[in-house]
């Protein structure tokens, strides 16, 4: 009985764990490594493609000029440079999204100009083209979703004022304004994201004299209803969004005083939680968030004036990130635990088959009637 009841308890352990461990995402965050290999940078793109993790381009010189290289990861750890030039341009705070089973980028600053260029590829290392001239102005900190078989574009900055618009494309070459104003007002920085079969813009900036704090949705790209003025979240822009466990995630961002490190999430786009005030990380803007694995992951962005970078790191919240044991040891861990309880089951059962035995034996056997017999 003792056995059966040490293995009913490691059993509801382990249950409880993983209940905990899914209250906690956005909470507990788990650095992977703080040195990734690739160049500190800002206002690069984050993508999940190809069963890897990409980072794209970015700026490691305060914004002086852009980046054209790519690198992968399959752990978070471990970072490859798949290209340390690609074929379009330096840029930093371009668009990036997976569509078409290919990786696309737009736009993005080269730190002189406005850029408005369509490139793709299906390996991360060769890069095309699409079109030079798409019809849109230049523009960055501008978001980009693909949602009803198209890519949409959302907003973003020219250098002189942050932009209302949105335009569409079915391949990338041939795009179409669907509104010169939606009526979510002009801006920038903001996050844009698919979840439940609506395009979503959250937060962002109009230039440098407004942030935002307000969550809008739509259905066609067109009309654009408000899901609420006040998230709670403080106002700001650069933040990092993404959809994980059935909810949007919004990380960190620039309130226009300072960076910040807090966590948030939404299952509906009207009531929001904040998950952390303070992640263990360094508070951080122009970043990207990537869901991949089954985890939300991070990697650097800027920290303050002039984009001085967070430093080469990687991070990761998700459904293994509060674990009692470190990630680093998480496998072996479950592993003990298993053989662990493999091992109590196998003596439960041999002690009861013993006890069977004995209590079955002749010995036994008289031993039980003699004492019936003395009663």
């Amino acid at each position: 009985m003792r056995i059966t009841s040490l293995c009913i308890a490691i059993t509801l352990f382990l249950l409880l764990a993983g209940t905990v461990s899914a209250a906690e995402i956005g909470e507990k965050w788990v650095r992977t490594t703080a040195t990734a290999g690739f160049p500190d940078r800002a206002g690069h793109a984050g993508l999940a493609f190809d069963d890897k993790m990409w980072i794209i381009g970015g700026s490691s010189d305060l914004g002086l000029s852009g980046l054209n290289d790519t690198w992968y990861s399959t752990d978070g750890i471990d970072w490859i440079e798949a290209t340390p030039a690609a074929e379009f341009p330096g840029r930093f705070d371009h668009a990036a999204v997976v569509f078409d089973g290919k990786m696309w980028i737009i736009g993005g600053y080269n730190g002189k100009s406005s850029l408005h260029d369509v490139w793709y590829s299906s390996d991360g290392i060769h890069w095309s083209q699409a079109t030079e001239v798409p019809g849109f102005t230049g523009r960055y900190a501008t978001s980009v979703v693909a949602y009803d078989n198209q890519m949409w574009l959302i907003g973003g900055y020219d250098g002189r004022f942050s932009w209302d618009d949105v335009w569409r494309s079915p391949d990338g070459i041939h795009w179409t304004q669907v509104n010169t104003s939606v009526g979510i007002g002009e801006r920038s920085g903001h996050s844009a994201l698919v979840f439940n079969e609506r395009i979503w813009v959250l937060g962002g900036a109009r230039g440098s004299s407004k942030k935002y704090n307000d969550v809008w949705y739509t259905t066609d790209g067109s009309t654009w209803m408000q899901a609420t003025g006040n998230a709670g979240f403080s106002a700001r822009a650069g933040q990092a969004g993404t959809v994980y466990d059935g909810k949007m995630w919004m990380i960190g961002g620039h309130d226009g005083t300072s960076a910040r490190n807090d966590t948030w999430y939404s299952a509906d786009g009207v009531t929001w939680t904040e998950a952390t005030k303070s992640a263990p990380f360094m508070s951080r803007f122009d970043f990207p968030a990537v869901t991949y694995h089954g985890r939300i992951w991070i990697t650097d962005g800027a920290t303050g004036n002039g984009l001085a970078t967070a430093g080469n790191d990687t991070w990761y919240t998700g459904s293994e990130a509060s674990s009692p044991i470190s990630s680093d040891n998480g496998i072996w861990f479950w592993c003990i635990m298993g053989i662990g309880i493999i091992v109590l089951i196998t003596v439960f059962y041999v002690t009861r088959k013993k006890y069977q035995k004995e209590t079955k034996s002749p010995i036994a056997t008289s031993k039980r009637s003699s004492r019936k017999n003395n009663k």
